[in-house]
């Protein structure tokens, strides 16, 4: 059995964040299902690796790669917790990162150990805002057994030590204070937030941000308290446009007992007053809604989700939009309702590449008791149908997992997801798939996954995708001999050529001709028909030099990077004269 922390736990304990954040092949899904085969390629997932150095941390045989963040192509940070003890329920937080396309040891976050005292610590959050630069979160308890909250940072790639966040400890009298989520739009700017309880035992919603470098006090979410009367309330996700633009959302318990969603927007640096997420109160009839995920591409232009119980106890999905700095009317995840036959939904995570051009996932469970994988688009600030993610059924064979776990999109049409499911063999490996042109591949086992997931379960907690297209993701695996470790994977895109300059040469040869297009970083060959051209020389993602083997007539020019090998169009050929 998979090890999880309560998805929405108010602030109980810590809560482990389904953290979300990027972009598989021989078939599509549109908007609205299967749409058969794709002749442009998406790229190249490449084989999962075990996260070094987290073996000898983690004694105790159980870990989490809970975040990841990706600031460009082979430049990451991730984070999570582990057992520090063998026979031993202790736990701590971790921290690693990926330079230049190298994985470096996990090592303990340091300075967690001397707030730790109370041996129960969890990194949930992470974000950053350029290479080596970032902001991770999570909770640790103290000796005196009190929960309090965390924050770390990565400055030029070196991370500081850890510290209590400042002002919690005013706030957080009942002791049970956490960072759920965090979200840094650039450099020195970032917002977090989480919840904490305060002296009467009522769990409260907080965010801290930090403004040109300078953290700020964590505060209590303007107008949570008012609408907060029964005093179940928690920051699930944040979202920054820029610096001092941001959307924060989750949950909080009204005067009726019920459980309702709730959105609050900061701009210029300064958060309003929190609201409950229009048309709401109608779907949530049985009283238990939060926001669960959201991404804003711009200020004021934002889309959200979560899940609600309707009059009938079945859980549903819905998203809702602002545009303008407006929240418009919150709506079930059009066709969910079809595909949830019984009443178990539930929204995992969104991403936009842009305003109004989002996509988002999660779970439910079919007519035949089966847990499935859901993803539905958002194109033109409209949500099309929800549709069970292409591959998925021929997967899924023993109808368990979560479904989509994290969702990262670069731009509108362009992203990538990652979850789980359960095999024949009631074993439950990780898969990811890609969307590219708005149209979604099937989805595919990780590469590698088998031969380190022996103990057949695995789970998928992040996935992260830069602007050049290529992705990170990463979770966790069980080993057959016990215990469980943790894993990265990277994703490369498709190399293509648009233009080869000059488009002729001699036949023997010898002239240097310079390849323009996308992803070409990497380039390992370039083929002039079936010869190599040689003194191959990249000089960035989108120009390679090269110089041109003999040969005659006109022959297709073809690149071939870690992403596979570019397809012929109607710019890559090149002629031979005599």
């Amino acid at each position: 059995m998979k090890q999880r922390w309560p998805r929405r736990s108010a602030p109980a304990v810590l809560g482990s964040l389904l953290a979300a954040a990027c972009i598989g092949a021989a078939g599509v899904a549109t908007a609205t299902g299967f749409a058969g085969p794709r002749t442009q390629p998406s790229g190249l997932w490449h084989p999962a690796v075990a996260v070094s150095g987290i073996v000898a941390l983690n004694k105790g045989g159980y870990t989490e790669l809970d975040a990841e963040s990706c600031s460009s192509q082979g430049n990451c940070s991730a984070g999570g917790e582990y057992r520090p003890k063998a026979h031993s329920t202790d736990m701590s937080a971790f921290v690693a990162s990926e330079i230049r396309g190298a994985w470096g040891n996990a090592v303990a976050a340091p300075g967690i150990a001397a707030l730790n005292t109370g041996n129960f610590a969890q990194l949930n959050a992470l974000s950053c805002a350029s290479m080596g630069n970032c902001t991770a979160g999570g909770g640790y308890r103290t000796a005196s057994g009190a929960f309090e909250a965390f924050l770390i940072s990565q400055v030029h790639g070196v991370w500081q030590h850890a510290f209590e966040v400042p002002g919690i400890a005013a706030l957080n009298g009942g002791g049970t204070a956490s960072i759920r989520t965090i979200s840094c739009p650039s450099l020195g700017y970032c917002a977090a937030g989480g919840a904490f309880t305060d002296g009467v035992g009522h769990a409260q919603a907080f965010t801290i941000d930090e403004s040109h470098g300078h953290r700020g006090t964590a505060t209590e979410l303007p107008g949570t308290a008012a609408l907060n009367i029964d005093g179940h309330a928690t920051v699930n996700s944040i979202s920054c446009a820029s610096a001092g633009n941001c959307t924060a959302g989750g949950s909080y318990k009204d005067g009726s007992t019920a459980f309702q969603a709730y959105l609050d927007n900061e701009v210029n640096g300064v958060w309003g007053t929190a609201i409950q997420v229009p048309r709401t109160s109608a779907l949530n009839a049985g009283g238990l809604a939060a926001i669960t995920a959201l991404s804003c591409r711009s200020a004021g232009n934002c889309s959200a989700g979560g899940d609600y119980r309707d009059v009938s106890s079945h859980t549903q999905v819905f998203v809702v939009n602002e545009a303008g700095g407006v929240w418009l009317q919150a709506a079930e995840v059009p066709g969910s309702g079809a595909l949830n036959a019984r009443g178990t939904a539930q929204l995992a995570t969104l991403s936009c590449g842009a305003p109004g051009e989002c996509s988002a996932g999660g779970s439910y469970m079919d007519a035949g008791n089966r847990i499935q994988s859901f993803l539905a688009n958002e194109a033109h600030r409209t949500w099309t149908k929800a549709f069970e993610v292409p591959g998925t059924g021929a997967l899924n064979v023993d109808g368990g997992g979560e479904g989509i776990a994290a969702i990262s999109c670069i731009m509108p049409g362009t992203c990538a997801a990652g979850g789980d499911f359960q095999d024949a063999l009631g074993g439950s490996p990780v898969y990811v798939l890609n969307e590219v042109h708005g149209v979604w591949g099937r989805a595919q086992v990780v590469p590698g996954i088998k031969q380190l997931n022996t103990g057949e379960s695995a789970s998928i907690f992040a996935v992260s995708c830069t602007a050049s297209g290529w992705c990170g993701a990463g979770g966790n695996y069980l080993r057959s001999s016990g215990g469980f470790e943790d894993f990265v994977v990277s994703f490369f895109p498709a190399p293509s050529i648009t233009r080869v300059a000059p488009l002729s040469g001699p036949a023997r040869g010898g002239n240097a001709t310079v390849i323009f297009g996308l992803h070409l970083s990497g380039t390992s060959t370039v083929r002039f028909g079936s010869r190599l051209g040689t003194h191959v020389r990249v000089v960035n993602g989108g120009e390679v030099r090269v110089t041109v083997p003999p040969g005659t007539g006109t022959v297709l020019v073809r690149v071939t990077t870690p992403g596979g090998v570019s397809i012929a169009s109607a710019h890559s050929w090149y002629d031979y004269v005599r």
